[in-house]
């Protein structure tokens, strides 16, 4: 049976690399498939170059691809070097071969990710994490990372008409009334978001300089980095919302892509707590989402940065109307460290940041 070549490159890359990632992962997620997109994403990474292999025929042609991006993540000890795990993937006629690693053949997969790992420990990247769906996370538990799992509510605002998309007549008819109630109250949300001068939209110097005095989750825990060159890296991939209010709080939400249609919550800080300062705030990303063609706006209760922000999201959300989730969602995370500090749930505090964007 003939094997597969693994191929490792350290970015920046050049136009032809970024034009064969956006062939082979833009089959699976739209935004890839502009190489302007890639080049952004892949070549102006926070910290340091990417990290890059390719799976490829005896005959030279492309058929696989795993990068790992390096960016901040904050510990108690201040901001450390991770790299998250992105554009996995393997053309399905080629996914039964095998390929060469330095610890002999594996599954083209597993060589994949075993190779791009070792190019991070050597660059002395101490932690790498990953955010997949479970056959994926198979790979890369396979490769070295350890699966840990968070469960978080999420609240939703249906800023269109759900369109039909076939399933059950209820849950659609449900989905419907749910809309229904809502509308008036988000209709009333846009107008005062509009009407207020007080807010300013964007991601500004001002927002970059509050947001980098904060951190996600307790200070024992290590999270997603509001570190500035984190922020600026995503809002130039041109996939990231934000609002801020003279009282310093603010929020950061993803923008819609072509496929879901979805806005998230990513980040959300009320200092003052107070309810009807929430209210505001979720009126600017309420307003700021549908003014991007969102017809969903997803708020995740793990997007607020600390508890006290957490209960003025609660407390918005319920004066909004927002529709609870009965039960929570489970986010599977994958991390890969020599530190077990890291490989600890305790130790962590998940946040939407590590996968709202991409």
């Amino acid at each position: 049976m003939p094997q597969l070549v693994i191929e490792y490159r350290e970015g920046p890359l050049g136009p032809g690399l970024l034009q064969e990632i956006a062939r082979l992962y833009g089959a699976y997620d739209p935004k890839y498939r502009a190489p302007e997109f890639c080049e952004q994403l892949f070549n102006h990474t926070p910290a340091g170059g990417s990290h890059h292999v390719f799976a490829k025929t005896e005959t030279g042609r492309y058929v696989g691809h795993l990068a790992l991006i390096p960016l901040f993540v904050s510990t108690r000890a201040g901001p450390v070097l991770s790299a998250k795990a992105e554009a996995f993937c393997l053309e399905k006629e080629f996914r039964i071969l095998r390929a060469a690693t330095s610890q002999g053949t594996a599954p083209a997969a597993i060589a994949l990710a075993q190779t791009v790992y070792g190019a991070a420990a050597r660059a002395g990247i101490p932690l790498i994490h990953v955010i997949t769906s479970e056959p994926v996370g198979l790979v890369h538990q396979v490769a070295g990372c350890r699966k840990l799992s968070f469960p978080c509510r999420h609240w939703l605002f249906f800023l269109r008409r759900p369109p039909w998309r076939g399933g059950r007549v209820a849950s659609y008819a449900a989905v419907r009334c749910i809309h229904l109630a809502q509308k008036p109250m988000l209709i009333y949300s846009r107008f005062r978001a509009r009407a207020s001068r007080a807010a300013v939209a964007g991601v500004d110097d001002e927002l970059l300089r509050i947001a980098a005095t904060l951190r996600f989750g307790e200070p024992h825990q290590w999270s997603f980095s509001l570190d500035p060159k984190n922020l600026v890296w995503l809002n130039n991939t041109g996939h990231l919302g934000g609002a801020r209010f003279p009282s310093g709080g603010f929020a950061l939400w993803s923008r819609p892509d072509g496929r879901s249609g979805v806005c998230c919550l990513l980040a959300w800080y009320s200092p003052d707590g107070r309810t009807d300062s929430a209210k505001a705030l979720l009126g600017q990303v309420i307003s700021g989402s549908a003014q991007l063609g969102a017809s969903l706006l997803s708020v995740p209760a793990c997007a607020a940065i600390d508890s006290k922000s957490r209960q003025a999201l609660a407390a918005a959300c319920r004066g909004r109307w927002a529709f609870r989730r009965p039960r929570p969602d489970v986010h599977d995370f994958y991390v890969c460290s020599r530190d077990p500090q890291y490989l600890k749930g305790e130790n962590f505090a998940f946040s939407p940041m590590f996968e709202g964007l991409f």
